[in-house]
């Protein structure tokens, strides 16, 4: 069963890529050879970063509606330590049909070049309004599954978030990173506050970069979120996610300023709208997940700064689903 599934996986980055013109096609091959090794699952993201040798980063995610049928199988076996596959096991509800803990998508992000074990993200009790102390424990529970201990003081900090009203979207387990850290996303913060929301959580960073990126480039989003690290405390390492409705304004700012060569350029104008996949493509999608899938949808998610030892880079989320 995984051959077929991760031969359709590389298929359909194939069928994308024949829809990308302008753009030289070897970029691409990377996440293609990458692709031929992991499952189909319904959502995708391509991290494009814009200023390093590596362009690529790529997420997969199982979602509980649009990949159910694929949920109880063992994904990624190859790709995946003894310890994580035994912890998604774990983690599956006992109809096998879904998650615990009120999980609805996890995600696997895997740094190029592929040398480690992924990054787990999760959302945790994301539609059951669960309490804060139920989340903190059924966190602890999900750490302890995939053999990860919870950094000193993680529930006062995230008290404090909840106290600012800056609750938690996702969690990561930063396996991929050295040393090992937990993250966190907080969603839904207006990109004129940045600089104050981080001050009411103890952020002790660089606040120069904070403020220049307020100045140059904030104002031309909608919304913003943070991504934190923790390891005992806050680190100085610092996420920013921004979003807008109108992303193709987006590129051509980040074009008029110099942020992205002409490749990275083409390929972010054409990441839009949906790719028909070819017939066999579509036969043996829709046959795995047993409904009718025809087309790839894309569209760029959003974009982040990292501001990171006295730097700020860029890169774009390149989302595709089916």
């Amino acid at each position: 069963m995984f051959s077929s599934i991760s031969s359709i996986a590389g298929s359909v980055l194939g069928c994308i890529r024949k829809d990308i013109t302008g753009a030289s096609p070897w970029y691409f091959d990377p996440l293609i050879r990458f692709a031929q090794r992991v499952p189909a699952y319904s959502g995708n993201m391509i991290e494009l970063h814009f200023d390093r040798k590596h362009w690529f980063d790529f997420s997969l995610r199982i979602n509980t509606q649009f990949d159910r049928v694929l949920i109880p199988e063992w994904p990624l076996r190859e790709q995946l330590s003894c310890s994580l596959q035994e912890g998604y096991q774990q983690l599956l509800n006992e109809d096998r049909n879904g998650f615990r803990y009120g999980i609805e998508n996890l995600w696997f992000e895997y740094d190029f070049p592929v040398n480690a074990d992924p990054s787990l993200f999760f959302d945790l009790h994301r539609s059951t309004g669960s309490s804060f102390n139920k989340r903190m424990k059924d966190l602890a529970k999900v750490c302890n599954l995939f053999g990860y201990t919870p950094p000193d003081g993680l529930a006062a900090q995230l008290n404090l978030l909840e106290e600012q009203d800056l609750p938690v979207l996702y969690y990561g387990l930063m396996f991929s990173r050295q040393p090992q850290f937990l993250r966190f996303t907080v969603p839904n913060i207006e990109p004129g506050q940045l600089a104050a929301v981080l001050q009411k959580i103890n952020w002790n960073g660089d606040y120069s970069l904070v403020e220049a990126l307020e100045a140059q480039y904030l104002q031309s989003f909608d919304k913003v979120s943070l991504a934190l690290d923790y390891n005992g405390q806050l680190g100085s390492r610092l996420g920013v996610e921004v979003y807008t409705e109108d992303t193709d304004a987006a590129v051509e700012m980040f074009h008029r300023k110099g942020a992205f060569n002409k490749d990275q350029y083409q390929l972010l104008k054409q990441w839009q709208g949906k790719v028909t996949l070819d017939p066999g493509i579509s036969t043996a999608l829709s046959e795995l997940h047993e409904r009718e899938i025809c087309y790839v949808h894309k569209r760029i998610n959003h974009f982040k700064f990292l501001l990171d030892n006295g730097q700020v880079t860029g890169k774009a989320y390149l989302y595709y689903c089916y």
